[in-house]
């Protein structure tokens, strides 16, 4: 009888879609890139809801690596809650940390995280927002718009008094 085997490049232990998950969140702690590459699926794709700037699903090798990759040189942390574990899907309460988010105020930033785990690999990822880092988000980018209108303003009647 031939030996059971885990996915290639996880480690042994990583052998449920909770294991993977589980592993994944170990190597992004551990700031391992080539760690982390190694539990998604070459198709990977990735949601975020609602999307935020600059972000959309990753549907490629190298977009997966890239996106990474930013997130570890950004000091990412994250910690995972369980919420359900059943056949290839994972669902956790996730709570996120990176430099940008803590400067701004925003960390930790909380959403749900639906994985699905197939042959080993994550295959899709839905991250959801928590309704409080929705409103945090609002109130910050709020708080900049306002600060951005006066800067404006006081601009525009810095020129009207020198072209007068």
């Amino acid at each position: 009888m031939p030996a059971i085997r885990s996915a290639p490049d996880l480690p042994a232990t990583a052998k449920t879609p909770l294991d993977v998950v589980e592993s994944m969140v170990d190597a992004f702690n551990a700031r391992d890139l080539e760690a982390v590459l190694a539990h998604f699926a070459a198709d990977f794709a990735l949601t975020l809801r609602p999307a935020f700037p600059r972000t959309s699903d990753r549907t490629t090798r190298g977009k997966t690596r890239e996106w990474v990759r930013q997130l570890i040189a950004g000091d990412f942390r994250i910690e995972i809650e369980v919420l359900e574990a059943e056949g290839n899907s994972v669902r956790t309460l996730t709570r996120t940390w990176l430099n940008i988010t803590r400067r701004i105020g925003l960390a930790p930033v909380v959403g749900i995280e639906d994985y699905v785990v197939d042959d080993g690999k994550i295959t899709s990822l839905v991250w959801t927002s928590s309704d409080a880092t929705r409103e945090r988000f609002i109130a910050i980018r709020t708080r900049f718009l306002g600060a951005l209108t006066i800067v404006l303003l006081a601009l525009v009647a810095l020129l009207w008094l020198l072209i007068r």
